[in-house]
């Protein structure tokens, strides 16, 4: 599981009805609006940095920035 292993920066996943966010363990959990619930669409774009993350978002979803937690990468 995801509580159980090492180097999660943040899980994505879709979807909730109308989308949701949280934090477990230090990992954000982002969880996307339903693509074509009513009568416009919900969508974004991720651009992930090292520190974080930015939802650049469209229709009923929205703009959202997650920083992120340091984690050693193993190599």
């Amino acid at each position: 599981t995801i509580d159980k292993s090492e180097g999660i920066a943040a899980y994505l996943n879709g979807h909730n009805h109308f989308g949701a966010v949280g934090v477990r363990k230090d990992v954000p959990y982002i969880t996307m609006p339903a693509i074509l619930q009513g009568t416009t669409n919900a969508y974004s774009v991720a651009r992930v940095y090292d520190d974080k993350i930015e939802l650049v978002s469209y229709g009923r979803a929205q703009d959202l920035e997650v920083k992120l937690q340091s984690f050693k990468r193993e190599k």
